[in-house]
């Protein structure tokens, strides 16, 4: 990608969970042909993010090999960090990965495992973010709020103070509700979360694909 279209952020993709409510581990939930995780990476690198960090956690031995096998070379291009912590919650998750990043990154998307995204989105996400220089900034679908989030990284202590108690990320989207922007996306796929096996099935459906 040329250097001057890409973006000072740094996309985090947090991967670390056991998927209790899913039943079965949501990193490898078949998403256009491959795994979820395998989805979500790809679509992070070819983005305009600067780069891309993927927090690993449970059963981390088998998430590794899943992408070795389906990235290659590509590989390289990812920072893999394991979460020794990932059973204490997803903010340990969050505040491994804000420690990780580029020194030159401005900003961070915190990408959870079970939100799948195209490129197309992210990149609109993230150059309206850069562009208007905001806050925080969060995709919406008519009402209803989704994700990844996209933080100025002058949030950085707000970020490593986080707690699983006051409900991670939303205590800082609280403080600084004036400063959040809602920005409005066409495709329903901004909202949809995959945290149930019937969440899943009505997301294959939504996306086209076969149900399994």
């Amino acid at each position: 990608m040329d250097k001057q279209t890409t973006l000072p952020i740094s996309i985090i993709i947090l991967a670390a969970g056991s998927s209790t409510r899913m039943g079965t581990p949501k990193q490898n939930l078949n998403w256009y042909g491959i795994p979820l995780i395998v989805y979500q990476v790809e679509q992070a690198l070819n983005s305009r993010a600067k780069e891309v960090v993927v927090i690993l956690g449970n059963q981390i031995d088998e998430n590794k090999k899943i992408l070795t096998t389906h990235l290659g070379p590509k590989l390289n291009n990812i920072h893999l960090i394991e979460n020794s912590e990932w059973g204490s919650g997803k903010t340990t998750s969050v505040k491994l990965g804000i420690r990780n990043i580029s020194e030159d990154s401005t900003d961070v998307m915190l990408w959870a495992s079970d939100s799948p995204r195209p490129t197309v989105l992210l990149d609109d996400l993230m150059a309206n973010h850069v562009g208007n220089n905001n806050l925080i900034t969060y995709p919406w679908h008519k009402d209803k709020e989704g994700h990844p989030g996209v933080f100025s990284l002058s949030l950085r202590q707000d970020l490593l103070s986080i707690q699983e108690k006051s409900k991670g990320l939303r205590e800082i989207v609280k403080k600084y509700e004036e400063n959040v922007v809602k920005l409005q996306m066409f495709d329903p796929i901004s909202v949809v979360n995959l945290n149930t096996m019937a969440e899943y099935t009505k997301a294959l459906l939504l996306t086209g694909q076969p149900e399994l």
